[in-house]
């Protein structure tokens, strides 16, 4: 390969480089896991690009990650940014006075699919069902009686709180509502 060739090599994988770090990803492949080692999810910077309306964070290990300011759920004027203390999260100045924060694992979370993926697991079957029942007992009540107000036949209902039955949302807003409890309690640990 002539130098010129290599220059133009070089050049090409340096756009790709960036390209990828705009898209919010970085170029090191997924199977790194950073985060899985002591101190993976310690920041070394941050900045906002105000015109992308997007924080600019890179991790201590090396990656680097956009996170849109309307993924906090605000779109307030930032005024200044900055490491917390820990450096495990930076907090956010708006011109307003009001402040906020957010953790290295929330941007993770919105911007690498494989963190997602491994910590947003769905709770099984068995947890929502162990809930259910502990609800249930706390609020004094028998299991016809919960099935009867839920609507289900008895031996769904036992299913259900076994552990051997995955249960449609519709059904466990029927269960929450003969509970008296919001659905999220479902889901409580």
């Amino acid at each position: 390969m002539n130098s010129a060739a290599a220059r133009l090599k070089k050049l090409t994988d340096q756009i790709a480089h960036h390209l990828a770090v705009d898209a919010g990803i970085d170029s090191q492949p997924s199977s790194a896991r950073f985060w899985d080692h002591p101190g993976g999810l310690e920041l070394a910077l941050v900045s906002f690009d105000s015109f992308r309306k997007e924080f600019v964070v890179r991790f201590k290990a090396g990656p680097r990650y956009r996170l849109p300011l309307r993924r906090l759920g605000d779109s307030g004027e930032v005024a200044a940014v900055d490491l917390d203390g820990y450096r495990h999260g930076v907090v956010v100045v708006f011109s307003d006075g009001r402040a906020t924060n957010f953790a290295s694992d929330l941007v993770l979370f919105e911007c690498e699919p494989e963190y997602r993926a491994r910590t947003a697991a769905p709770p099984r079957p068995r947890q929502v069902g162990q809930r259910v029942r502990a609800l249930r007992l706390a609020a004094g009540r028998t299991a016809t009686a919960v099935a009867a107000a839920a609507g289900m036949a008895p031996p769904n209902y036992a299913r259900l709180e076994a552990g051997q039955h995955e249960p449609r949302v519709d059904t466990l807003v029927r269960i929450a509502q003969a509970l008296g409890v919001p659905v999220a309690e479902l889901f409580q640990s």
